[in-house]
């Protein structure tokens, strides 16, 4: 008998909880819909019932995250604002909370008001110290205000980042951060000194030759490109094992084809081909490769062009690699006909 009553007891509670649970998606659904209709009356009517109905459900700080969210995505920046206070002040050991107070930060970035920024910001990093994703969330609020254009502020907040967890890959994210700004101001100085924190304090991180990577493209998009030269060629030299190095390999490539420096361009190709034979992805750079001197020609094809892309269907035949090969050595033959 006992047995039997803790077994409906306990379907019970599972009933309970089920039914929460469809309720609370059900409301959230509801309350999203009417935002997006613009009938803001009624959704923070249905909001406010939400919140009384079920305060302390296991999803509730989700859901008031999620509903603040849609209001900022159209833009009702003080309705998102006022969801968040309520979260963090309601949910403060959610980690949809700590979500929310980075969103109560960007609003008062949004709003320029540098004291408001600061209360936040020390709210974040002393309410939620203890979440193990914090340093994310930090390094989140350096994006954001990059995001702003206020990049003297981003650069203080990955310092921070930086300084207070020095092991966690989201300091190593704010070190590149640190190297972007000093890249966008010119000064070659500030970004080999921060280069060389991030090769030596991050010498660890799993990830840290595709962080060099993305440095090397960062210095090709602002055409900064012997800088880049110098970053791929660290990245070659030290991690050649990676297939990263031979993304940096490739772009040593495109250097030298940049240049109209055809020794250069050969003798990194033959690199390419011999130093990184055994990554599964060679195929698909040789035809990148053969894509590029075929832009950088304005379509014109030249021998070199011709060769890749006959090099990579001898070599790589009927995978689909090889089947792009053929594609391009099609091209270039309707070109000649045209």
């Amino acid at each position: 008998m006992y047995k039997k009553i803790r077994v409906m007891v306990l379907f019970w509670l599972i009933f309970c909880v089920s039914y929460a649970f469809g309720d609370i998606e059900q409301a959230r659904t509801s309350i999203v819909s009417l935002i997006e209709q613009g009938n803001y009356a009624e959704a923070q009517a249905q909001t406010q019932q939400l919140l009384t109905d079920v305060a302390g459900d296991e999803k509730i700080a989700e859901t008031i995250w999620q509903i603040a969210a849609k209001y900022k995505q159209m833009q009702e920046y003080d309705k998102a604002y006022e969801l968040n206070q309520y979260n963090v002040e309601n949910n403060p050991d959610k980690i949809e909370a700590m979500w929310s107070q980075t969103e109560i930060i960007e609003h008062h970035i949004r709003e320029k008001s540098e004291s408001a920024f600061e209360s936040a910001f020390n709210n974040l990093v002393t309410v939620f110290a203890a979440q193990p994703s914090l340093p994310k969330e930090v390094w989140r609020v350096a994006s954001i205000y990059d995001g702003f254009g206020e990049y003297d502020k981003a650069l203080e907040v990955n310092r921070y980042n930086i300084e207070h967890f020095p092991g966690r890959i989201e300091a190593m994210w704010s070190q590149v951060g640190t190297i972007y700004y000093y890249l966008r101001n010119q000064d070659y100085d500030g970004f080999d000194r921060e280069f060389d924190k991030l090769r030596t304090a991050f010498a660890e991180q799993e990830s840290l030759p595709k962080e060099i990577w993305f440095i090397a493209c960062r210095c090709d998009e602002v055409e900064e490109y012997d800088k880049a030269l110098d970053v791929n060629r660290y990245n070659i030299e030290h991690f050649p094992d990676r297939e990263e190095a031979m993304r940096s390999q490739v772009g040593t490539i495109y250097y030298y084809l940049r240049n109209g420096d055809y020794d250069g361009f050969y003798r990194e190709f033959e690199t390419l081909y011999t130093v990184f034979a055994e990554q599964p992805a060679l195929s698909e750079e040789i035809f990148n490769v053969a894509k590029e001197c075929d832009r950088q020609n304005n379509f014109e094809p030249d021998e070199i062009t011709r060769g890749l892309f006959e090099e990579v269907i001898g070599e790589f035949g009927d995978t689909p690699t090889g089947v792009d090969g053929q594609f391009g050595m099609d091209i270039i033959a309707l070109r000649e006909e045209l």
